[in-house]
C-alpha cells in the first residue's frame, strides 16, 4: 500500500467529518475517512432502551433549512432523506419555567419576550425596572410597563 496516497485524511465520521469528506470529494480530492466506531454519525446516533430506538445528538435539526448545507447535499446527491420537523424542536425546562424553541423565528422571539425577568425593550434594564407606563414590544407586540429611563 506504499503507492496509496490521499489529498486529505479526515478523522471522525460525525456530521462535520462526513460533510468535510463529501465536500472535498465533490471538489475532486482523494479522501480517506477514518472513524473509531463501527458506524458513522458521531454524537448524532441511535440508542436503544426498553425495546425502543431513540435518535440523539445536539445537531439533528440544524443545517436542513432550504438554503443550508445538509439540504443542499440532499438535493445535489439525490439522497433518500425525509426531514419531518417537530414543533417545537425542543423545550428547555427549569424549575418554574418552560421555553419551547420553535423553528419559526417570530414565534421563538414571542416566547422569549414572554419570559419572566426578560429585559425591558424600552430601557434595556431587567424586569426589575420601576414601571411607569405601558410600552408595546416591537417584536412580539406584548404590552408591559416600563420606566423609560
Amino acid at each position: 500500500m506504499a503507492d496509496t496516497w490521499y489529498d486529505a485524511v479526515v478523522v471522525g465520521a460525525g456530521f462535520g467529518g462526513l460533510g468535510t469528506a463529501l465536500e472535498l470529494c465533490r471538489r475532486g480530492a482523494r479522501v480517506a475517512l477514518c472513524e473509531g466506531l463501527n458506524y458513522p454519525g458521531g454524537c448524532a446516533s441511535t440508542f436503544r432502551r426498553g425495546g425502543y430506538a431513540f435518535e440523539s445528538g445536539a445537531t439533528l435539526f440544524s443545517g436542513f433549512g432550504e438554503h443550508q448545507l445538509f439540504a443542499r447535499w440532499i438535493r445535489e446527491h439525490a439522497l433518500d432523506v425525509t426531514v419531518d420537523w417537530l414543533d417545537p424542536l425542543v423545550e428547555l425546562r427549569a424549575p418554574g419555567m418552560r421555553l419551547p424553541v420553535h423553528r419559526d423565528r417570530e414565534r421563538l422571539i414571542a416566547e422569549l419576550c414572554a419570559l419572566p425577568g426578560r429585559p425591558c425593550r424600552a430601557c434595556g434594564a431587567s424586569s426589575r425596572c420601576r414601571p411607569r407606563w405601558p410600552v408595546r414590544c416591537g417584536r412580539c407586540s406584548m404590552t408591559r410597563t416600563c420606566c423609560r429611563r
